[in-house]
């Protein structure tokens, strides 16, 4: 054969193997798992499972409702809780708090030289209830929470830094810092705030409407 007769065969071979090239690639086996939607998460995880309560947790808890930066906003009334030998098990706790009522600018005992005027010109009075587990570790889950451990957010949303000070608006009726395992505990935390309504905040976990 002469050379001029191999150029057509060489260029219908190299167009039969571009032509296989160019082939679309076999479909993934019917066993590959699907791509996971990752459109409510951020950076491609994806948005965990809402939390339910059952109803007997709702009503020892009260509906979860959860606020912008992770707040837990409670009513009042209902437990909040925290620490215990796993956090994240609502079965294991150290210590359980009820805020019962939140009283706003209210008549204290004795005169103004025992009970000054509070220095952000409001003072809130929490009445709470405390209760520790048998499990409870004063170390892992600190002592009842005081003054300082509270803030409040006003109408206008902002975020108020916590007391640095506080002035015993009834004698007698504080809380002890420490604690003891399986113990329940009753009286008030005093609170100055410039805010006479908005939000309490406790632990930077825990919020309370006010007044209610």
């Amino acid at each position: 054969m002469r050379p001029a007769a191999l150029v057509p065969a060489v260029v219908a071979a190299l167009g039969l193997v571009a032509g296989c090239a160019s082939e679309p690639a076999p479909p993934e086996p019917f066993n590959v798992p699907p791509a996971v939607d990752t459109a409510p998460g951020v950076g491609g995880t994806p948005s965990p499972a809402p939390i339910t309560l059952s109803p007997e947790q709702e009503e020892l808890y009260g509906p979860r409702v959860e606020l912008p930066g992770g707040l837990l906003l409670k009513q009042l009334g209902k437990v909040a809780q925290w620490g215990g030998p796993d956090d994240g098990d609502p079965n294991t706790w150290g210590i359980r708090l009820v805020l019962d009522k939140v009283e706003v600018d209210p008549g204290c005992d004795g005169d103004e030289f025992f009970t000054p005027s509070p220095g952000r010109d409001h003072r809130l009075v929490l009445s709470v209830r405390i209760e520790t587990s048998r499990d409870y570790d004063p170390f892992r889950d600190g002592g009842s929470p005081k003054y300082y451990e509270w803030s409040t957010i006003g109408a206008d949303g902002v975020s108020e830094a916590p007391p640095s000070s506080m002035q015993e608006c009834r004698h007698g009726a504080e809380i002890p810092y420490d604690l003891r395992p399986s113990a329940k505990y009753r009286g008030e935390v005093n609170i100055e705030t410039a805010n006479p309504t908005g939000q309490l905040v406790l632990l930077d976990m825990f919020a309370w409407d006010y007044p209610a």
